[in-house]
């Protein structure tokens, strides 16, 4: 190899091309269909004024659902582990839980029988309110009741319909289940302004709905009277940004994944609200066609490059006769004199397999900031990195050039 240095260093040369260029495609696709795929989301967001990262889905825990309270707390771990197996930046995450339709009334008896009846309602678990709400009049719901009187928050749309002020106790009532309990609205809120996407994973209107504290409605309804229960509300925003093409069918499996494990625990009907799902199922038609579209691109160049290798492994050959017939003369079998080539151009196709694929990242960040050739354009990055399908092809180009060196030593 060192008295053939120049023709060894050409060899090299070419084997390290081959693996850039290779390497490259996938490096270079993963970008291009990253960007693109961002792009797609935003759009959808500026168009439909929704959260394309949103996953939104609802459930019935109400009869004939047996055990209603169990059933809910499995759901509930079936969502937390799936969304956090997804490995995406969540950047908001809460459950609402409503009861049945309850009869409301006022506490005091006068009030009851001179006014007129109050609207239904139903009391409602959300959690993290706290942080995303401020409170323009009252005071937040206590943990533990005092005495048989729950604290609850109502929305301003709520205490304007129903014509209540703060202190007002009510009894709501089910007669099916034989159950009343005496609530007292404490506080009224806002929602804050910079917490828009955490509202936007909740409905809309809570006019009908006395929300209490978080920790009441689970030791309270859930364990005790949990066949109350209605309808839960499982909710996760991903950020959208971070998606890669690894995440994509982990996103794609999630409805029928969570259709799976559901129906383990319950009957179930689940209402899926993914907006992403469908521009990710057009991501990966698109992403074939574009790798396609490379590799077509490619084909000649790759075409030159195995000739090319052909033709210095030949001259490496031809002037390396003498060297072979005398390994020949002293005993040397065809096999070990072609292992002793095998062995030189491994270690050049070794350098060119760690090489290569760097090459190729750097190529990637090149093609993206043109425009056309030697066109150089201000815009924002490609977002490439190294993956483990880069290496993988520029693996099997090592050895697609190895066969292809060695073809004139046998």
């Amino acid at each position: 190899m060192v008295n053939n240095r120049w023709l060894t260093g050409s060899l090299l040369l070419g084997l390290v091309i081959a693996v850039t260029l290779v390497s490259s495609i996938p490096i270079y696709t993963s970008g291009v269909m990253q960007k693109l795929l961002i792009k797609e989301l935003e759009e959808y967001q500026l168009e439909h004024d929704d959260l394309p990262g949103k996953l939104s889905f609802t459930d019935t825990f109400s009869p004939p659902v047996k055990k209603p309270g169990e059933a809910y707390q499995q759901v509930e771990k079936i969502h937390q582990d799936i969304i956090n197996d997804v490995d995406l930046p969540i950047l908001e995450n809460n459950l609402m839980v409503r009861t049945g339709e309850f009869r409301v009334a006022y506490e005091d008896k006068e009030r009851r029988e001179s006014e007129k009846a109050q609207r239904n309602g139903k009391l409602v678990m959300i959690t993290g309110i706290e942080d995303h709400i401020t409170l323009i009049d009252g005071t937040f719901p206590s943990e533990n009741p005092d005495g048989e009187v729950v604290e609850v928050l109502v929305s301003e749309e709520a205490l304007y319909r129903r014509n209540i002020v703060l202190g007002t106790q009510f009894i709501i009532s089910n007669q099916k289940y034989e159950f009343d309990l005496v609530i007292e609205p404490v506080g009224v809120f806002q929602n804050k302004p910079e917490s828009d996407s955490y509202w936007s994973l909740l409905p809309d209107t809570l006019s009908q709905d006395f929300i209490t504290h978080e920790d009441y409605f689970r030791n309270e309804i859930i364990d005790k009277y949990d066949e109350l229960l209605g309808i839960g509300r499982f909710n996760a925003l991903f950020d959208y940004y971070e998606i890669t093409e690894a995440h994509i069918p982990e996103l794609l499996s999630l409805p029928e994944k969570y259709e799976s494990q559901i129906d383990n625990v319950k009957w179930t009907d689940i209402s899926f609200d993914f907006p992403m799902i469908d521009i990710l199922e057009s991501y990966e038609q698109k992403h074939k066609q574009m790798t396609a579209m490379l590799w077509s691109l490619n084909v000649p160049v790759m075409i030159m490059l195995a000739i090319y290798l052909y033709m210095i492994s030949r001259l490496i050959v031809n002037r390396q006769l003498n060297e072979i017939a005398i390994f020949s003369s002293r005993g040397a079998s065809k096999l070990k004199i072609w292992l002793i080539y095998l062995m030189e151009v491994s270690i050049l196709g070794f350098i060119a397999f760690l090489v290569g694929p760097l090459i190729g990242l750097q190529l990637a960040k090149v093609l993206g900031a043109t425009n056309g050739f030697m066109e150089f354009i201000q815009r924002s990055a490609l977002p490439v990195k190294l993956s483990g399908k880069a290496y993988f092809y520029g693996l099997l180009t090592v050895i697609a050039s190895i066969a292809m060196v060695m073809a004139p030593v046998f």
